[in-house]
């Protein structure tokens, strides 16, 4: 009797095992509504979606199914009823998010039609209303083209400006000064430029800023064409030192960490003719062992030891290169040198 009881209690584990958590019937009727946009049937999958918001469990959900019904709404081309949806979604989605996605949603059914001016109009909606959403910067950078096509960089200089005030009150600031700081390199105001960086370093470093580090990248490049390259290389050495490892989760930049080593050796090498520093930089990122960059710092220090005329150094680089990373852009030039003069010798 106790081994009768034991396989049916067996039975009952394996049945409820297989059949696994249920997928709501909401979740099912979203599935679905995406599985039609895929095929192109923008209307059905509107349908499924608007067959998803009746079986939503919270307005949360609710509103997604809404926005997921607008979206395919607009793309089957209704845009009057997408517009009607994003406009309640507007006033009445629980989550801020939300109603700055329907603003934003709001501009590009603008956009669609023609209307540049509706747009920029809604653009500047949810800046002023949601400075701190995601979008903001996407939006920005769309009026600025609106901006631009009528009034020149003058008009977009005039349109950061009047924003900039309010915008250093929230996240969305150093997308304003950003903007400034390309708008004045661009047209030769460098220092300029230099003040606007300078204040996104102080207000927005990494990685509290979206700039990144392509904020350092670009004080570099100024101080560069300013004449004053230990400037630049003490600005390229910030961003490889930001983004020195951590002991808690290793180190994910490594790209930009690679970047910057790269610059800096070829300042060294190119214009303050210190090739022993330029050699020991581009080893740096050797030793990243990154594998889209290692290779660059190989074929920079190559090219630094054959300055040097220490060619046997440099082949032996070369045959590295070409050993170590079959599919670096640098590996045609590698084999050609390594199998000519003067690594070939005579």
């Amino acid at each position: 009797m106790r081994g009768a009881r034991s396989i049916a209690a067996l039975a009952l584990a394996a049945i409820a095992l297989s059949c696994g958590p249920r997928v709501s019937d909401y979740r099912k009727a979203v599935e679905e509504a995406w599985s039609l946009e895929r095929k192109g049937q923008f209307e059905e999958a509107a349908a499924a979606a608007a067959k998803a918001g009746g079986l939503a469990g919270n307005p949360r959900d609710r509103d997604e199914a809404l926005f997921l019904k607008a979206r395919m709404l607009v793309e089957a081309g209704l845009y009057d009823e997408a517009r009607a949806i994003f406009v309640e979604l507007r006033k009445s989605a629980v989550e801020e998010s939300m109603r700055g996605r329907a603003i934003y949603e709001l501009g590009l059914i603008a956009l669609a039609e023609g209307n540049k001016g509706e747009a920029k109009t809604y653009f500047l909606a949810l800046i002023a209303e949601y400075p701190d959403h995601g979008l903001c910067s996407v939006a920005l950078k769309k009026t600025m083209v609106i901006v631009e096509e009528t009034g020149g960089e003058p008009a977009v200089r005039s349109l950061l400006s009047g924003l900039l005030h309010d915008a250093l009150k929230s996240s969305f600031g150093d997308d304003v000064l950003w903007e400034l700081a390309k708008l004045d390199r661009k047209a030769g105001r460098l220092a300029k430029a230099e003040s606007w960086l300078l204040m996104i370093h102080k207000a927005y470093p990494y990685p509290k800023g979206g700039a990144a580090f392509e904020y350092l990248f670009l004080l570099a490049e100024v101080k560069e064409e300013q004449g004053k390259l230990d400037a630049a290389v003490a600005w390229l050495q910030t961003v490889a030192d930001t983004t020195e490892t951590s002991y808690l989760i290793g180190d994910y930049n490594d790209d930009a960490k690679a970047q910057a080593l790269l610059k800096m050796g070829k300042l060294y090498f190119q214009k303050m003719n210190s090739p022993d520093k330029a050699y020991e930089t581009f080893m740096k990122v050797v030793k990243l062992d990154w594998a889209t960059r290692s290779d660059d710092g190989l074929w920079w220090a190559a090219q630094v030891r054959f300055a040097q005329n220490r060619g046997k150094e440099a082949c032996e680089l070369l045959s590295k290169l070409v050993k170590t990373y079959e599919v670096s852009n640098f590996k045609r030039k590698s084999l050609k040198i390594i199998q000519g003069s003067p690594c070939a010798g005579p």
